[in-house]
């Protein structure tokens, strides 16, 4: 079985390595692989986040520090920052769909859900939401 860690490459990719021989088994670009987080993030038609067999925020965070020895104390600046920068990304979207630069309809409700995802992403830095 391989184990996903977060270890970033210049391009900002993430590696999936065979946890003996830490050689790379799979890239994976995060913006489409994850599988999302509670309220808001469902909405985006994502996996839930600790599906079965699915390792928990909490197991992927103690196996990638076990793996690189790196301090995640400061984590939850990192997520909620992401959080951010994907509610940025919907409100971008979601205003190219209503300029008519972007005519799919699954964008049609970007703005809404960059909304949610702020909202989502101000409950997460509070501690209101995991």
């Amino acid at each position: 079985m391989c184990q996903t860690i977060g270890l970033k490459q210049k391009g900002g990719d993430n590696i999936v390595l065979d946890p003996t021989s830490l050689e790379p088994r799979a890239v994976l670009d995060w913006d489409m692989a994850t599988r999302g987080d509670p309220a808001s993030m469902q909405a985006l038609g994502q996996m839930p986040t600790a599906a079965a067999g699915f390792w928990t925020r909490a197991e992927v965070l103690a196996a990638y520090a076990a793996t690189t020895g790196r301090d995640l104390s400061d984590f939850l600046f990192y997520r909620v920052l992401a959080l951010f920068k994907l509610g940025v990304v919907f409100l971008q979207l979601g205003a190219r769909h209503r300029a008519g630069s972007t005519t799919d309809s699954r964008y049609a409700r970007f703005a809404e859900l960059s909304r949610d995802i702020f909202d989502f992403t101000h409950a997460v830095a509070h501690g209101r939401a995991t």
